[in-house]
């Protein structure tokens, strides 16, 4: 069976009057073809659209706000820097000036106190007054802003401030807080993705495949393995318990399997040894 895994970008639900789906209509070449629904397996993640329940919606779109707002956060500050950290002014004059005269000054302050040409000093004459407009990174309080802009975006992702390794996380961190950020974005957050999509896809194609379910193999994922001591009591307690021998207790624990007799064994033959060799000497 061939199958193709198409974007939504390309292939768009067709809701019929019940809020189910209809039909798919494929965008390929110019072209519109109609695709019957029980030829699709419909994925949807665990971002949801309340208006179009037959759609997923984009975390891009969810968190468009916070990144406009912290890209333009980010350019104001590159412009203040650029500008030798002077906001915008307003210079007062005790005189009305001509168009040409404000081109003039407009000109000659850009020069002075703008871009590469920065930092230099003053030599004004006439002048009555200088007042600023803007307001300066305190004021701004662009260090608040940033921290709630990165938990925002990171929220509508689910994953820690840490995992996704921005200021407001990196800033508290720690390699145990760190690690447990791992494991608690895999357990919380892709865990349940998984089974939201093996689930779909179990209940899409059971009329078809009835005795399939559809699961995610999750016996290397880090995350979800039991540490190493954990692991080694529960194969010490298998093997005392007789559920597995002694080689398979050793490739659990990392170990290459044996030929040697298992110490028991060897306590046994000792122990026949033994009373063999205290047999033939009091029958001397």
């Amino acid at each position: 069976t061939r199958t193709n895994w198409l974007s939504d970008e390309l292939i768009t639900p067709v809701p019929d009057k019940s809020g189910g789906v209809a039909k798919y209509v494929w965008e390929s070449a110019g072209r519109s073809i109609d695709i019957d629904p029980e030829n699709v397996i419909h994925l949807t993640g665990i971002w949801s659209d309340p208006s179009r329940p037959y759609r997923g919606n984009s975390p891009v779109k969810l968190a468009s706000q916070s990144i406009d707002t912290y890209n333009e956060s980010t350019r104001s500050i590159y412009s203040i820097q650029m500008n030798d950290a002077m906001p915008k002014t307003l210079v007062m004059y005790d005189e009305e000036l001509n168009e040409d005269q404000q081109a003039l000054l407009h000109k000659v302050w850009r020069m002075r106190y703008s871009g590469e040409n920065r930092g230099t000093s003053a030599h004004l004459w006439g002048v009555k007054d200088v007042k600023r407009l803007a307001l300066d990174w305190e004021e701004l309080g662009m260090d608040s802003v940033f921290r709630q802009l990165e938990t925002r975006i990171c929220s509508v992702y689910r994953m820690h401030r840490i995992v996704a390794i921005t200021h407001a996380g990196l800033e508290k961190s720690t390699y145990a807080n760190y690690e447990q950020a791992i494991d608690d974005f895999t357990t919380s957050v892709r865990v349940p993705l998984w089974k939201r999509l093996s689930s779909q896809m179990t209940r899409q194609i059971q009329d078809v495949y009835p005795d399939i379910e559809v699961g995610f193999d999750t016996t290397n994922v880090g995350a979800l393995q039991p540490d190493a001591e954990t692991k080694m009591q529960q194969t010490m307690v298998a093997f005392q318990s007789g559920i597995i021998d002694r080689n398979e207790a050793r490739v659990a624990i990392g170990l290459e399997p044996t030929d040697a007799p298992d110490p028991e064994q060897v306590q046994d033959q000792r122990a026949v040894k033994f009373l063999k060799g205290l047999g033939a000497k009091q029958a001397q």
